[in-house]
């Protein structure tokens, strides 16, 4: 979870409250009511849905474009603004007037605003929620106290100001209480996602991956809670990966070695090209299927990589190798000549929609080495 109100995603609730006095219909209001509690909860794709079913009953109910509009960018390129400019203003309730000028207002007069709209609704559950600011840990009990149905979201803040220093040091058992609590007053995606995060700061990665499947479950096509699903698998099996890099990186010098265009093709991706420095120190240059075409100046008596070295990104997604290789070869005008080859060498691999595929090697001569011909 991204510690950011209303940056939002998927999936339903258990009671119907009132976070705010709306101007919708009868039947619109317990709809916007729920695309209320996906925002706040941050669940966007679930708010929005929810929203646009409130407009299909009431196609006049300025709550639920209030939501859309809040869930919109407010960026230059957004269209939050387009978006409030097509609410008729006047005929929204006094608390949604105020939700609106909230959105509206500039990042130079929001915290004046925000202060006026927190003293003249001290009932409002919604607009008391948005007045917070992000991670004033101090505001989340207050809230809780003042309205405990309404209080997932705020449990849910709570459970990373736990998990950090927000309320003292880390405190891991207290952060998992307030996820539990969160989980008690919402059925949502977004706080197992954060029980998943929070088992992962605590090094547990087999729980974060078994809660962070938990919420690519509420809708698993193009779930944004895939991608930390795969980091939790791969720390899980980060010793594997890194054995499985250095037999790919074996199998792919092989291949150049043996001229096997087939097998190397199996390592790089198919889109995206190879940058390689020879042990020559010559040019960088595309490592293309030419490179097979060229008669080859040497032949190869032996060829050995050794101490490979595997460092991977925090995401899990980069991979640097670093291996020495030593061997011989003569060139093939002078067969009588041995020459002896010592070289230090890096890869760099990256996990892509294809697997784990090689985009940059370079080579150079180790210490008084002599690497490949010019």
């Amino acid at each position: 979870m991204k510690i950011k109100l209303l940056a939002l995603l998927c999936i339903p609730f258990f009671t119907y409250g009132q976070w705010i006095n709306s101007s919708c219909s009868k039947k619109a209001k317990p709809i916007v009511e729920l695309a209320i509690e996906y925002g706040l909860n941050l669940e966007q794709q679930m708010a929005i849905g929810a929203a646009n079913a409130a407009l299909k009953i009431d196609k006049n109910c300025g709550c639920a474009k209030l939501v859309l509009a809040a869930m919109s960018s407010g960026r230059s390129w957004g269209t939050r603004s387009e978006k409030l400019d097509q609410i008729a203003y006047a005929e929204l309730s006094k608390e949604e007037q105020a939700w609106f000028t909230l959105l509206k207002s500039s990042n130079e007069d929001y915290d004046e605003t925000a202060s006026m709209i927190k003293s003249k609704f001290p009932n409002s559950p919604l607009l008391q929620f948005l007045v917070i600011k992000p991670q004033t840990w101090d505001a989340y009990p207050g809230f809780i106290e003042q309205f405990p149905e309404y209080a997932s979201a705020a449990y849910n803040m709570m459970s990373y100001g736990y998990m950090g220093d927000g309320y003292g040091d880390s405190n891991f058992e207290q952060a998992m209480a307030m996820t539990d609590k969160s989980m008690s007053l919402h059925e949502g995606p977004n706080i197992l996602d954060s029980k998943a995060e929070h088992f992962a700061a605590n090094g547990n990665y087999e729980k974060a991956l078994e809660y962070q499947l938990k919420a690519v479950d509420f809708g698993s096509f193009v779930s944004p809670y895939w991608e930390s699903a795969t980091l939790y698998w791969r720390n899980m099996n980060a010793d594997t990966i890194k054995v499985s890099l250095k037999e790919k990186m074996k199998t792919s010098q092989n291949a150049i070695l043996e001229r096997d265009i087939e097998e190397f093709k199996k390592h790089i991706h198919s889109k995206f090209e190879m940058i390689t420095g020879d042990s020559n120190l010559k040019e960088f240059y595309s490592f293309t299927d030419e490179q097979f075409e060229i008669e080859p100046v040497i032949t190869w008596e032996s060829f050995d990589l050794y101490n490979m070295d595997v460092a991977l990104t925090p995401d899990i997604k980069t991979a640097v190798l670093t291996f020495y290789a030593k061997g011989s070869y003569f060139l093939n005008e002078k067969p009588e000549e041995k020459v002896p080859y010592s070289t230090r060498a890096s890869s760099v691999w990256i996990a892509s929609d294809e697997g784990w595929k090689m985009i940059h090697a370079n080579w150079a001569p180790f210490n008084d080495g002599i690497g490949i011909p010019k």
